[in-house]
Parts: structure tokens; sequence; C-alpha cells
């Protein structure tokens, strides 16, 4: 498996740097919340075009797996795969035909913000009304 790293982004906004707090603290991995509804813990995953990261803007979270395919000890890629879906370093295609586009992460990532700065929850524990909506918005947009 190759990794491809990209380029840094400039420093962030304090805006930016809020956006990236909220979504590394208190929101968990999208592609598991969506997929398979539990949380796992997140990193934070940038959009990139060709070779180049949009911005700090355009930021999920997204687990060790999802985000760098990296497998909880003794389970394969193919174990991983069937219980958690594709990570992005499998290749794009796969990755966003099971999830979606990235776009739509990023959107679904906004929403949780939004709902966060709106009515805080502790750590990863996305109120039960709100992980409902989020689900339901991505599997119609999907």
């Amino acid at each position: 498996m190759q990794i491809l790293m990209v380029g840094r982004t400039k420093k962030p906004t304090k805006a930016e740097k809020n956006r990236m707090d909220i979504l590394k603290n208190h929101v968990p991995c999208l592609p598991c919340l969506m997929a398979i509804r539990r949380s796992r813990l997140p990193s934070i995953q940038h959009t990139v075009s060709g070779f180049t990261r949009d911005g700090h803007e355009s930021t999920y979270s997204a687990c060790e797996w999802h985000h760098f395919g990296m497998r909880v000890e003794g389970k394969t890629n193919q174990e991983m795969s069937g219980m958690l879906g594709p990570p992005i370093t499998f290749g794009r295609r796969e990755y966003e035909s099971f999830f979606g586009p990235e776009a739509l992460l990023v959107r679904l990532a906004t929403f949780l913000i939004e709902e966060f700065n709106d009515n805080a929850w502790i750590d990863y524990d996305v109120p039960h009304n709100v992980r409902r909506r989020a689900v339901q918005y991505w599997e119609s947009k999907r």
C-alpha cells in the first residue's frame, strides 16, 4: 500500500482552527458514523484536488482506517473493509462509491459543527436526533 502525501496548506485561521478542533474532539469518524452507526476516534481529513489540499474549510473527521488504511491488529484489509467500508488510501473511486463524494462528508461535518455550536455534547457522543438527521441526509445524497 502506498500513501501519497500532498503538500501543506497555509496556517489555519482562527475559524478554521476552531472547525478542526471540533472535528477532532467532538465529531467521530463520519464514514463509520454513516455506514455502521458507530463512533470511532477521528483524525482530520483534508479533501484534495489533484495533488493539492483544498484548504482547512474542506475537512471532515475520519478514523485511522478510513484516513490512512491503518488496520486493527490481527485484521486483514479485506476484513477491515468488510466491517467498516474501504479507506480512501485504497482509491478515491472505491471510497466515494461506498460513502459518497468527499464534498458530502464535508457538508455533513459542517452540519455537525453547527449542531455542536448550538448545543454542545460531550466528547463524541453525538445526540441521537442529530445523528439521525445526519444519516438521513447522507442516505438521500449519496
